[in-house]
């Protein structure tokens, strides 16, 4: 990262747009792997997260620069649902999962819990929405379940489709 800072004039701005507590801790308990992520890492000129309790060890047991380090949210603006028609809406009995496909999502809880609850509602869909590793396993286990025509896989969304898929 100084490398890049000694040879360019333009900024360098890292994204962490995930991050796991067991990496954190990992890196925090050995001096080599604290080291090594300092040095790649805090000469950023902004560094951006998701979550507070991150940035807040960036700033405690990583060093980086509080001025530099700043949160910021994936999520769009919300003005954008009233330009999409009411007709064009889910059902009421429909749950969304909207996020990339990786079991660390939470997505495989959610479709047990579908499944705890389909038999007693069988109006009940499930819509997932994004893409990533887990699709194919994804859709093998809901069909497996036998509850494969009441979820609908929609692949990444975005903009417009986005909003469709959340009203």
């Amino acid at each position: 990262m100084l490398v890049f800072r000694l040879v360019r004039a333009e900024n360098v701005i890292v994204s962490f747009h995930g991050w796991e507590t067991p990496v954190e801790r990992r890196i925090a308990n050995n001096r080599m792997f604290l080291a090594v992520f300092k040095y790649f890492y805090r000469y950023a000129d902004h560094t951006l997260v998701l979550a507070e309790a991150f940035r807040d060890w960036l700033i405690d047991v990583a060093g980086f620069d509080q001025d530099r380090v700043q949160l910021f949210t994936t999520m769009f603006d919300d003005s954008e649902f009233s330009a999409v028609p009411e007709d064009s809406m889910h059902d009421e009995n429909s749950v969304l999962f909207l996020s990339r496909l990786v079991r660390e999502k939470g997505i495989y809880e959610l479709i047990d819990g579908f499944l705890a609850l389909a038999p007693d509602y069988p109006e009940l869909k499930l819509v997932i929405a994004g893409n990533g590793p887990e699709e194919e396993r994804l859709r093998d286990y809901v069909v497996n379940a036998g509850v494969g025509e009441r979820v609908t896989f929609t692949g990444y969304v975005r903009g417009a489709d986005k909003v469709r898929v959340l009203k």
